[in-house]
C-alpha cells in the first residue's frame, strides 16, 4: 500500500508543478504588459495607473487571485492513473497468491509422498516382525564332543564339519606343489587326458592299462593311481602318477581293481574288486595282497563312504539294490540293507557332521 501511496503523491506533484508553470507565465505576461504601451490607453503605462492592494483585508471575494487552470480538467487523467496502478498492484497480487498457491501445493505433495513411503515402510516391517515371530526357535544345541577316531586315522578338528581340512589353506606345502591338474581317464582309448584348469585345454595325453575307470589319490596324497580293471579278463592293473611331474609310472599287476579306497588309518589299500564279489585289502605302497573280504550279497559292489570316526565304511551294491556294511578295523561285513525303493545305487557321500550318508541311485 505504501508503493500506491506514493505513486499518487508523485502524479498530484507533477500536475501542482504544472499549475505553478501556468501560474509563473501569467506573472510574466503582466510584466510585459506594464513595460509596454497599451493601444486603448494610449502612452500611459500601467505602471502610472493607480491600483488598489490585492491583499488588503477588505478586498472583496470578486477581487481574489483564482488559478487560471481548472483542477477538474486533471481529475480524469490523475484517475486514470490510479486505475492503472490498480490493476498493476492487483495483478502482483495475484501473482504472488498463485505462487503462494502453487508453494503450499508442492509442500502438501511432498509430505504426501514421505507419508505414504513411512506407511509402505512401517508396513514392510511390521510383516517381517510377524514372519520373525513366526519362525519357531532353534533349539538349544549343546558343543558337539571331540570324535573318537580309530588309531592312526587323523583327528577331527571340527565335529559338525568332517571336510573343514580338505581347504586349499590347509594343504600340506609338499602338496601345494604339484602341478594343478585334472586326470580324466579315458575307458574306451586306454589311455589318460590331463587338462589344465587354468585355460581349460588338454596339456598331455598318455597310454595306461586296459578299461582305466577311476583316479585316485593315495592316502598321503603322493602318488595318484589310475584303476584299470580289464573288463572281462584277468589283466588288470594299477598305473601311478606322479602329481609333482603329472606323468606316469610302470604299472602294476593287480587282479580286477575297478575301484579303490584307503582305510582312515592309511594301513591299507582297499581295492573294490567288482567282477569277483570282493574287496582287496592291499599295501598302499606295493600293493602286495594283505587280505580278501567276500562280499557275496553285494552284486556289483561300487563306491564307498566312511564313518565320522573311520569305524566303519557303506558300500553302494549296484546290482543288488542294497548297501553292505564293512568293520574297517577287523575286516569283515557288519550287514546288508535292502532298499526299499530298489533302483541301481551308485555313489555315496556322509553329511560334513557324519550323521547322515546321502545316495546316488
Amino acid at each position: 500500500m505504501m508503493g500506491i501511496e506514493m505513486k499518487r503523491f508523485l502524479v498530484i506533484a507533477i500536475v501542482i508543478g504544472a499549475m505553478g508553470s501556468v501560474v509563473c507565465s501569467r506573472q510574466a505576461y503582466a510584466q510585459q504588459l506594464e513595460n509596454t504601451p497599451s493601444e486603448e490607453t494610449g502612452s500611459i503605462p500601467l505602471k502610472d495607473l493607480e491600483m488598489a492592494p490585492l491583499m488588503d483585508d477588505q478586498t472583496d471575494e470578486s477581487t481574489e487571485l483564482r488559478p487560471t487552470t481548472d483542477l477538474r480538467s486533471i481529475e480524469k487523467p490523475v484517475k486514470k492513473i490510479d486505475r492503472v496502478i490498480d490493476t498493476i498492484e492487483t495483478g502482483k497480487e495475484t501473482r504472488e497468491t498463485t505462487l503462494t498457491t502453487q508453494a503450499t501445493q508442492t509442500t502438501r505433495n511432498v509430505h504426501s509422498v514421505a507419508e505414504e513411503q513411512n506407511a509402505s515402510k512401517d508396513l514392510f516391517q511390521k510383516k517381517l516382525n510377524e514372519s520373525e515371530k513366526k519362525q519357531p526357535e532353534k533349539p538349544f544345541e549343546k558343543p558337539r564332543a571331540p570324535i573318537s577316531v580309530i588309531a592312526g586315522m587323523p583327528p577331527v578338528i571340527d565335529p559338525s564339519n568332517l571336510y573343514s581340512e580338505t581347504t586349499p589353506e590347509h594343504i600340506k606345502p609338499e602338496v601345494a606343489k604339484d602341478l594343478a591338474r585334472v586326470y580324466v581317464p579315458n575307458l574306451r582309448s586306454n589311455d589318460v587326458w590331463v587338462i589344465d584348469p587354468a585355460t581349460n585345454k588338454v596339456v598331455d595325453r598318455f597310454r595306461v592299462g586296459k578299461s582305466p575307470q577311476h583316479v585316485v589319490p593315495s592316502w598321503d596324497l603322493r602318488t595318484l593311481w589310475v584303476t584299470n580293471n580289464a573288463e572281462g579278463t584277468t589283466d588288470g592293473s594299477l598305473t601311478p602318477i606322479n602329481p609333482r611331474t603329472g606323468r606316469p609310472g610302470p604299472s602294476i599287476p593287480v587282479d580286477d581293481p575297478y575301484n579303490m579306497y584307503f582305510t582312515p588309518d592309511g594301513h591299507s589299500a582297499i581295492i573294490v574288486a567288482e567282477a569277483r564279489h570282493r574287496l582287496d585289502f592291499r599295501d598302499p605302497h606295493t600293493m602286495a595282497l594283505q587280505q580278501s573280504l567276500e562280499t557275496p550279497g553285494c552284486l556289483g559292489i561300487n563306491h564307498a563312504a566312511f564313518s565320522i570316526d573311520g569305524r566303519y565304511a557303506i558300500f553302494t551294491c549296484e546290482f543288488g539294490k542294497r548297501l553292505v556294511k564293512i568293520d574297517t578295523v577287523h575286516k569283515k561285513v557288519l550287514g546288508y540293507l535292502k532298499l526299499s525303493a530298489g533302483g541301481m545305487p551308485q555313489d555315496i557321500l556322509i553329511s560334513p557332521d557324519g550323521k547322515h550318508s546321502m545316495l546316488l541311485i
